[in-house]
């Protein structure tokens, strides 16, 4: 399995930027995803528009998932979730983004509340699980679209799993 992490311009958590668009379309471009692939994106509209237009119609398994979200780096115990927004509830993307299917038998706080305030060791824990269920999707490339801060904490809870060490940072 490859890993792709992308940070999305402006954080995604409104609407894509015009900047995010490009870089969707130049990753479209340059590294196009087929049904071989899997792309996740965060529970925010401009990482989910990014991520739909890197997938393009090349038949990608397109998903949802907490673990893709915000989170600073490094982590600050006080950072307010009012600064980012709430990530949007499971229901409220599967209407508004029929095509993503939100990650199965998650724990229904990672999706109300985000994983932004999680204690380092917590987290950490949870990015281990979110390794293993990419695993488990068994397909030759992941590509996960979410902001900078989660970019950079995946990359440090994450360094001693196999499947990352030959991760690819965008």
């Amino acid at each position: 399995m490859r890993m792709m992490i992308v940070s999305c311009p402006g954080g995604g958590h409104k609407t894509l930027t015009a900047r995010g668009r490009e870089q969707a379309l130049d990753l479209a471009e340059r590294m196009p995803l087929d049904e071989g692939d899997v792309i996740v994106a965060g529970p925010f509209p401009g990482m989910l528009q990014m991520a739909g237009l890197w997938a393009g119609e090349g038949g990608a398994s397109r998903f949802i998932h907490p673990l893709a979200e915000t989170r600073a780096h490094p982590f600050r115990l006080n950072r307010s979730a009012k600064s980012q927004g709430l990530p949007v509830e499971p229901t409220e993307l599967v209407r508004r983004f029929p095509e993503w299917l939100p990650a199965n038998g998650l724990p229904e706080h990672l999706w109300l509340q985000g994983v932004h305030a999680l204690p380092p060791l917590l987290f950490g824990q949870h990015a281990g699980r979110f390794a293993v269920w990419c695993r488990t999707l068994g397909k030759s490339r992941i590509a996960v679209v979410t902001d900078e801060g989660m970019r950079m904490a995946l990359l440090e809870a994450l360094t001693e799993e196999e499947d990352f060490k030959n991760c690819l940072f965008l």
